[in-house]
């Protein structure tokens, strides 16, 4: 087993639509708009995703038998989740735009890159926020925040198309 580090592969793209999230089609995502490529340069890039994850809620179930109170997990269900992005200078935003509030549609992350039958992952969403940054006094770049709703579960086990 190789260990990989996911920026120099890792592709994502948002599509506005999906017919079977265990397998996207190749002109599915070629009609989705790409968030970020590797060695691919963006003005409004993607900085971080955060929160494309599900967790179960554990359900306690003692046993009068016993001191101890174990544990079985529950419903699963997934944690806020956000794409931030650079603010481009010029004012203009694709990303922006085909994330603007209130859009439904998938997001599709392949850690391993944009190879055929690597692993995928595909999260329906919708945007219910975008904001951007603050000013500060600190020395950061303009970014701007899109705030999702993970609206069904996610096929965390999908396939890469051939191209």
């Amino acid at each position: 087993m190789s260990r990989t580090h996911f920026f120099a592969n890792e592709k994502v793209v948002f599509c506005p639509s999906i017919a079977s999230l265990a397998a996207p089609t190749r002109p599915e995502l070629t009609a989705g708009v790409v968030l970020v490529s590797p060695g691919v340069y963006q003005d409004d890039g993607l900085v971080n995703m955060a929160g494309f994850e599900t967790a179960p809620a554990f359900i306690d179930v003692p046993d009068a038998a016993t001191d101890t109170t174990p544990r079985i997990p529950g419903r699963k269900g997934s944690v806020d989740a956000s794409l931030t992005f650079y603010e481009s200078a010029t004012g203009t935003s694709p990303n922006r735009t085909a994330l603007a509030e209130g859009t439904s549609g998938y997001l599709v992350r392949m850690p391993y890159g944009d190879v055929a039958t690597r692993r995928a992952e595909v999260w329906p969403i919708t945007t219910g926020a975008v904001n951007t940054s603050m000013l500060d006094n600190g020395n950061d770049a303009g970014t701007f925040t899109v705030n999702v709703a993970v609206t069904a579960p996610p096929e965390k086990n999908a396939v890469v198309p051939a191209a």
